[in-house]
C-alpha cells in the first residue's frame, strides 16, 4: 500500500489546525500531519520503479526494466521522489475538505504581493480546483471553518470579467 511507501512517516502524530475552534479527528489530525510533512520536504518517499520483464527475454536470471532511468538490471530498483501537493481521495464523507482548509490555515502564502517574474506569476493565494457542483460546498465549509478566510469562486463568465489577476 501506499503508506508503506513512506519510510519516515509517524502515523500516530496529529496536527490541529490554527486559529479555528474546529477540533479534528484523530485520523483527520493524522491526514493533516500527513499533509504538511510533504509540504515541508520532510517524507522520504520510496517506490519500487522497476518492471519484471523476465518473461518477455529468453533468460533464465531475473530481470528488470526501470522506466524511470531507462535501464534493465538484475535488481529491483527503488525510487525516491521528493514533491510536493498531494492527492487526497479518502472516501466520501471523511473529512477531505476540513483537512485541505487545515493545511492553508496553516501554510499561508509567503507572497504578500502579486509578482511576475519571467513567465511565472506569484500571488498570496491558493488554488483549489474543484468539480463546479461542489464549489458552492466548499465555500460554505471553508468559510465556516474560518471566518475571515478570503473565497473567491471562479466559475463563470461572470466571475471572469468580475475579477482580474490582481484581485485574486
Amino acid at each position: 500500500t501506499w503508506k508503506k511507501c513512506y519510510i519516515n512517516y509517524d502515523k500516530n502524530k496529529i496536527l490541529q489546525p490554527k486559529d479555528t475552534s474546529i477540533k479534528l479527528y484523530s485520523y483527520q489530525g493524522n491526514t493533516v500531519y500527513w499533509m504538511q510533512e510533504i509540504e515541508n520536504n520532510k517524507i522520504d518517499f520510496s517506490m519500487n520503479t522497476s518492471v519484471d520483464i523476465s518473461d518477455m527475454i529468453d533468460t533464465v536470471e531475473k530481470l528488470y526494466f526501470n522506466p524511470v532511468n531507462m535501464k534493465i538490471s538484475e535488481n529491483r530498483e527503488l525510487q525516491q521522489f521528493n514533491y510536493k501537493g498531494a492527492i487526497l481521495g479518502d472516501e466520501m464523507g471523511s473529512g477531505k475538505t476540513i483537512c485541505c482548509a487545515s493545511i492553508i490555515v496553516n501554510n499561508p502564502s509567503k507572497v504578500k504581493v502579486f509578482t511576475k517574474i519571467d513567465k511565472r506569476i506569484y500571488t498570496k493565494t491558493t488554488l483549489v480546483i474543484v468539480p463546479g457542483h461542489l464549489a458552492k460546498q466548499w465555500e460554505f465549509e471553508l468559510k465556516k471553518f474560518k471566518k475571515d478566510l478570503k473565497v473567491i469562486l471562479y466559475l463563470t463568465r461572470v466571475h471572469h470579467k468580475k475579477y482580474t489577476i490582481k484581485d485574486i
